[in-house]
């Protein structure tokens, strides 16, 4: 895997801020309009052979979108100059994952002044690289996990902190919210840096069923299965998450681990199954999940929960759109949420560290940009 970056898959979490210069307006479920060109000179989108133009906002800043999550309210604008004590106030900009996108983005940010944090669980794919050369401004070969630090001495070196916790969640409540193992961390602007999911359940009839019944957001559907069956596919923290946001309401939840241990503490009442999945079937919904022992276990729903939640797993906890295994994002690294980026392996394209490198410093500079024009 010579000279080949894969972006870090650990999740990290960035700061909620609203794009007040451009917002995109949502114009039903066939066809959305696109970002237009702010005023001031600014740099305009670059080719892409593979993004849209712009993606879908989720709501109008204020109301509910896809998946219940509120948007950002719209920035107020005046021509006033902020006073002392507000212009010393430093906004906060979170990201999630600490690969080279994600330390990119910190670069950028906390030297424009930013409070910076990133949350990750560690190097992730990085520390796979055994040898990179490709790569500018390296005379011999560089192992990932050498780089990975070096990237990370360089942003704290200029003010970036970091926190090394799993992020298990992304809610909207008045600001953007990264929810952790080890807290919450509220935000101006969110980058999405995690990278992507390599695992993906062979399960017959699971993305079929996506969207009727197949579910990736507990917070967002939970309450469409007040007093039903609902099943979580998963067996650690990210599990557990979304365990416990169905309790108060579903009216009995089962665990599936697949065949794994579970890794973490799930509470009592809890049923776990263990057993291997080999099929989720239902006609138009989710109706049962087939073990492999041939038993089949009834369920009105199904949340899939593997492993620790990568950038996908978090964009469709805000319901900005997703397509396969990346976040849909326009030339400007801008989701279709207000304050929320993405950067990097999940955005799709070219999986090298130098992709990445650029579109986390691309994401962080657009953030900069837009918290800056909100304290105008």
């Amino acid at each position: 895997m010579e000279g080949e970056l894969l972006e870090n898959s650990q999740q990290n979490a960035a700061v909620p801020t609203e794009e007040a210069a451009a917002p995109l307006a949502y114009v039903g479920q066939i066809g959305y309009n696109t970002h237009e060109m702010p005023a001031g000179g600014e740099r305009g989108p670059r080719p892409s052979a593979r993004r849209a133009e712009a993606p879908p906002q989720v709501g109008r800043p204020g109301e509910a979108g896809m998946g219940g999550a509120r948007c950002p309210p719209a920035a107020p604008i005046c021509g006033e100059e902020p006073s002392p004590k507000e212009a010393t106030v430093m906004a906060k900009i979170v990201i999630v994952g600490s690969g080279p996108a994600g330390v990119s983005a910190a670069l950028y940010a906390a030297r424009a002044g930013m409070d910076t944090t990133v949350i990750s669980m560690g190097p992730g794919a990085l520390q796979k690289a055994e040898q990179i050369q490709n790569y500018y401004g390296l005379e011999k070969p560089l192992s990932g996990i050498e780089l990975y630090r070096r990237g990370i001495a360089g942003a704290k070196a200029v003010g970036a902190k970091f926190v090394t916790a799993e992020v298990v969640g992304l809610d909207y409540a008045e600001t953007l919210v990264v929810q952790t193992t080890g807290g919450e961390y509220p935000a101006d602007a969110v980058i999405l840096a995690a990278g992507t999911s390599r695992l993906t359940p062979r399960i017959e009839g699971l993305k079929e069923h996506e969207g009727h019944g197949v579910s990736y957001c507990a917070t967002c559907d939970a309450f469409f299965y007040k007093d039903k069956t609902a099943a979580v596919l998963g067996s650690g923290e990210y599990a557990l998450h979304e365990v416990q946001a169905l309790l108060p309401l579903a009216g009995k939840v089962i665990l599936c681990t697949n065949g794994e241990k579970p890794t973490a503490q799930f509470p009592p009442q809890v049923m776990v199954c263990r057993e291997k999945l080999t099929a989720v079937e239902g006609e138009g919904s989710v109706r049962a999940l087939r073990l492999e022992n041939g038993e089949a276990l009834a369920v009105d729903g199904l949340f899939v929960a593997i492993g620790v939640a990568g950038s996908v797993a978090l964009a469709r906890k805000l319901g900005t759109p997703v397509e396969g295994s990346r976040v849909v994002v326009d030339d400007r690294m801008r989701t279709g949420i207000p304050g929320l980026y993405a950067a990097g392996d999940c955005t799709g394209g070219l999986l090298q560290i130098c992709k990445a490198v650029y579109e986390g410093a691309l994401a962080a500079t657009e953030a900069i940009g837009a918290l800056r024009r909100r304290k105008q």
